[in-house]
């Protein structure tokens, strides 16, 4: 791309494509820096649903609240954590790093995404990751629920009461209406948990 050539974009028109800035950074991530990238909206999507698991990982272990244990967490992380800074330091190898994050999303996700996690061991991950994500800045560790729009969250907060209610009908309405709008609710013991539908 060139601006000679009349074929740039910039962040607003890959936003009006659906691309958030983040997922364009992730794009970017996964090419060495050395290394010519081209550009496609359909990688930077791919991108976007990658980041999208990300997040959805890092909610789960925020509501961790189980019994289970991983054996050998601690040495585990520390091996994970020494692939990630050996990558770093090795010319930036920015797409190795993020295999290595890949890797202990894939590794952990069963147990993390069951809820079935003691919560101090999904702390202990996810001081990990927050660690990694000073070097990446892809993931997102605000509280999920205040993040949603407002819209969404009194759907949410709606449905929960009708629930409770036992008004599982009209419960349904509005859980089939988050979904046409791209957001999946699940319930559990520890109240409702949402995530955004990949496109």
């Amino acid at each position: 791309m060139a601006k000679s050539e009349g074929n740039i974009l910039t962040l607003q028109q890959l936003k009006e494509q659906g691309i958030h800035p983040l997922d364009y950074r992730l794009f970017l991530l996964a090419a060495h820096y050395r290394k010519a990238i081209a550009f496609s909206v359909e990688e930077a999507q791919k991108s976007g649903e990658a980041r999208k698991k990300l997040n959805q990982f890092v909610r789960n272990l925020q509501h961790c609240k189980g019994k289970q244990i991983i054996p050998g967490l601690e040495k585990q992380l520390a091996a994970f954590n020494q692939s990630f800074e050996e990558s770093i330091r090795n010319d930036l190898n920015t797409p190795k790093a993020l295999g290595v994050l890949f890797n202990l999303v894939r590794k952990y996700n069963a147990v993390v995404s069951s809820n079935s996690l003691q919560k101090v061991e999904a702390e202990q991950i996810l001081s990990k990751l927050i660690h990694w994500n000073d070097v990446l800045a892809v993931m997102d560790f605000d509280d999920s629920h205040e993040r949603l729009p407002t819209q969404w969250k009194e759907l949410i907060e709606k449905r929960e009461r009708l629930r409770k209610e036992k008004r599982f009908a009209e419960a349904d309405e509005i859980r089939d209406q988050l979904v046409r709008q791209g957001i999946m609710v699940e319930d559990t013991p520890e109240g409702t948990k949402w995530s955004e539908i990949p496109e």
